[in-house]
Protein backbone atom coordinates (compact mmCIF):
# COMPACT_ATOMS: atom_id res chain seq x y z
CA UNK A 1 0.00 0.00 0.00
CA UNK A 2 0.96 3.60 -0.49
CA UNK A 3 1.81 5.80 2.43
CA UNK A 4 2.16 9.54 2.12
CA UNK A 5 2.34 12.62 4.26
CA UNK A 6 0.33 15.34 2.58
CA UNK A 7 0.55 18.77 4.24
CA UNK A 8 -0.12 22.35 3.17
CA UNK A 9 -1.92 21.31 -0.01
CA UNK A 10 -4.68 22.49 -2.31
CA UNK A 11 -6.71 20.05 -4.41
CA UNK A 12 -8.86 22.16 -6.74
CA UNK A 13 -10.51 21.78 -10.14
CA UNK A 14 -10.56 18.02 -10.66
CA UNK A 15 -13.75 17.16 -12.53
CA UNK A 16 -14.40 13.56 -11.49
CA UNK A 17 -12.89 13.26 -8.02
CA UNK A 18 -10.55 15.04 -5.65
CA UNK A 19 -8.69 12.48 -3.56
CA UNK A 20 -9.32 8.78 -4.01
CA UNK A 21 -7.68 5.89 -2.24
CA UNK A 22 -7.67 2.44 -3.78
CA UNK A 23 -6.56 -0.91 -2.40
CA UNK A 24 -6.84 -2.33 1.07
CA UNK A 25 -3.11 -2.04 1.73
CA UNK A 26 -3.27 1.73 1.28
CA UNK A 27 -6.29 1.96 3.57
CA UNK A 28 -4.28 -0.06 6.08
CA UNK A 29 -1.83 2.86 6.28
CA UNK A 30 -4.74 4.85 7.75
CA UNK A 31 -6.08 2.29 10.19
CA UNK A 32 -2.99 0.39 11.38
CA UNK A 33 -1.48 2.41 14.23
CA UNK A 34 1.54 0.12 14.40
CA UNK A 35 2.86 1.11 10.97
CA UNK A 36 6.03 3.23 10.83
CA UNK A 37 4.67 5.20 7.89
CA UNK A 38 1.01 6.11 8.42
CA UNK A 39 -0.94 7.86 5.70
CA UNK A 40 -1.15 11.44 7.00
CA UNK A 41 -3.22 14.30 5.61
CA UNK A 42 -3.29 17.72 7.30
CA UNK A 43 -3.50 21.44 6.61
CA UNK A 44 -5.19 21.59 3.24
CA UNK A 45 -8.01 22.85 1.09
CA UNK A 46 -10.10 20.44 -1.01
CA UNK A 47 -12.61 22.48 -3.00
CA UNK A 48 -14.19 22.82 -6.45
CA UNK A 49 -13.78 19.18 -7.44
CA UNK A 50 -16.05 16.33 -8.44
CA UNK A 51 -18.66 18.20 -10.46
CA UNK A 52 -20.10 15.18 -12.30
CA UNK A 53 -23.00 12.99 -11.24
CA UNK A 54 -22.32 10.47 -8.51
CA UNK A 55 -20.26 12.83 -6.39
CA UNK A 56 -20.92 13.57 -2.75
CA UNK A 57 -19.44 16.98 -2.12
CA UNK A 58 -15.79 16.89 -3.10
CA UNK A 59 -15.60 13.11 -3.31
CA UNK A 60 -16.88 10.21 -5.40
CA UNK A 61 -17.67 7.23 -3.18
CA UNK A 62 -16.57 3.86 -4.49
CA UNK A 63 -16.43 0.23 -3.45
CA UNK A 64 -13.00 0.67 -1.84
CA UNK A 65 -14.56 2.97 0.75
CA UNK A 66 -17.16 0.37 1.70
CA UNK A 67 -14.72 -2.54 1.74
CA UNK A 68 -12.32 -0.79 4.08
CA UNK A 69 -14.75 0.90 6.44
CA UNK A 70 -13.50 4.43 5.79
CA UNK A 71 -15.60 6.96 3.93
CA UNK A 72 -13.19 9.51 2.45
CA UNK A 73 -15.81 12.29 2.29
CA UNK A 74 -15.99 12.03 6.10
CA UNK A 75 -12.41 11.03 6.93
CA UNK A 76 -10.45 13.67 4.97
CA UNK A 77 -12.35 16.74 6.27
CA UNK A 78 -11.87 15.33 9.77
CA UNK A 79 -8.08 15.62 9.51
CA UNK A 80 -6.27 18.46 11.27
CA UNK A 81 -6.84 21.81 9.52
CA UNK A 82 -8.42 20.38 6.35
CA UNK A 83 -11.45 22.11 4.85
CA UNK A 84 -13.82 21.23 2.03
CA UNK A 85 -15.91 24.38 2.41
CA UNK A 86 -13.54 27.22 1.42
CA UNK A 87 -12.68 28.29 -2.10
CA UNK A 88 -8.86 28.63 -2.22
CA UNK A 89 -9.30 31.83 -4.29
CA UNK A 90 -6.42 31.22 -6.69
CA UNK A 91 -5.75 34.10 -9.09
CA UNK A 92 -6.30 32.38 -12.48
CA UNK A 93 -5.80 28.62 -12.16
CA UNK A 94 -7.88 27.58 -15.19
CA UNK A 95 -6.18 29.79 -17.78
CA UNK A 96 -4.80 26.96 -19.92
CA UNK A 97 -2.07 28.96 -21.65
CA UNK A 98 -0.94 31.15 -18.79
CA UNK A 99 -2.29 30.03 -15.42
CA UNK A 100 -1.63 31.90 -12.22
CA UNK A 101 -1.92 29.52 -9.28
CA UNK A 102 -1.00 32.12 -6.66
CA UNK A 103 -3.55 32.65 -3.90
CA UNK A 104 -5.42 35.95 -4.30
CA UNK A 105 -5.83 38.50 -1.52
CA UNK A 106 -8.23 37.10 1.06
CA UNK A 107 -7.51 33.48 0.14
CA UNK A 108 -7.82 31.05 3.07
CA UNK A 109 -4.48 29.65 1.87
CA UNK A 110 -2.73 32.80 3.12
CA UNK A 111 -5.15 34.40 5.56
CA UNK A 112 -4.74 31.86 8.34
CA UNK A 113 -8.30 30.56 7.89
CA UNK A 114 -6.61 27.20 7.35
CA UNK A 115 -3.58 26.86 9.60
CA UNK A 116 -0.45 25.78 7.73
CA UNK A 117 1.63 22.95 9.15
CA UNK A 118 5.28 23.74 9.89
CA UNK A 119 7.42 22.18 7.15
CA UNK A 120 10.16 19.77 8.24
CA UNK A 121 13.50 21.46 8.92
CA UNK A 122 15.46 18.99 6.82
CA UNK A 123 17.19 21.30 4.35
CA UNK A 124 14.74 20.53 1.55
CA UNK A 125 11.58 22.32 2.67
CA UNK A 126 11.40 26.05 3.25
CA UNK A 127 10.47 26.45 6.90
CA UNK A 128 9.55 30.11 6.34
CA UNK A 129 6.57 29.08 4.19
CA UNK A 130 3.43 29.88 6.16
CA UNK A 131 0.83 29.32 3.45
CA UNK A 132 -1.24 26.44 2.09
CA UNK A 133 -0.39 25.19 -1.41
CA UNK A 134 2.71 25.10 -3.55
CA UNK A 135 2.75 28.79 -4.40
CA UNK A 136 2.74 31.73 -2.02
CA UNK A 137 1.03 35.09 -2.40
CA UNK A 138 2.26 37.66 -4.92
CA UNK A 139 5.46 39.34 -3.78
CA UNK A 140 6.23 36.75 -1.11
CA UNK A 141 9.26 35.28 -2.83
CA UNK A 142 7.36 31.99 -2.95
CA UNK A 143 5.13 32.96 -5.87
CA UNK A 144 7.24 32.60 -9.02
CA UNK A 145 9.52 29.61 -8.39
CA UNK A 146 7.60 27.48 -10.89
CA UNK A 147 7.69 29.98 -13.75
CA UNK A 148 10.23 29.58 -16.51
CA UNK A 149 10.58 25.80 -16.40
CA UNK A 150 6.93 24.84 -16.72
CA UNK A 151 5.17 24.87 -20.08
CA UNK A 152 1.45 25.26 -20.57
CA UNK A 153 1.07 24.50 -24.27
CA UNK A 154 -2.61 24.89 -25.17
CA UNK A 155 -2.54 22.38 -28.02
Amino acid sequence: GTSVTLRNFIVHGFKEASIDIDHGETYRQITDTSTDTPLTIESGIVYGNCVVSGCEGEFRPDSDDDANGIVLKDWIPGRTNVTTSMDPLLVDPFNLGNPNISPAAGSPAISGAVTAATPPDDGFFDTSATFIGAVGPAGSGHDTWWMGWTDFAVN
